[in-house]
């Protein structure tokens, strides 16, 4: 992860969002999240969504702290 990973609860479903940077295959990053969504959804019980975004390189982020 390129971004600290932010935890948003909505209604009944749990949405964990971040920036990776391109490391890996897409494939391979499609079923890593799929996977990470299953078993998360599996342990808590409730609905776990993931909404990544890539990113080419690191310092290509601007990040503002409020």
């Amino acid at each position: 992860f390129a971004s600290e990973v932010i935890i948003k609860r909505r209604h009944n479903m749990i949405i964990l969002s971040g920036l990776v940077t391109r490391t890996i295959h897409p494939r391979r990053m499609y079923f890593l999240i799929g996977y990470t969504e299953e078993i998360l959804s599996a342990l808590l019980k409730t609905p776990v969504k993931m909404e990544i975004q890539t990113i080419e390189n690191k310092d290509d982020v601007i990040f503002t702290y409020w």
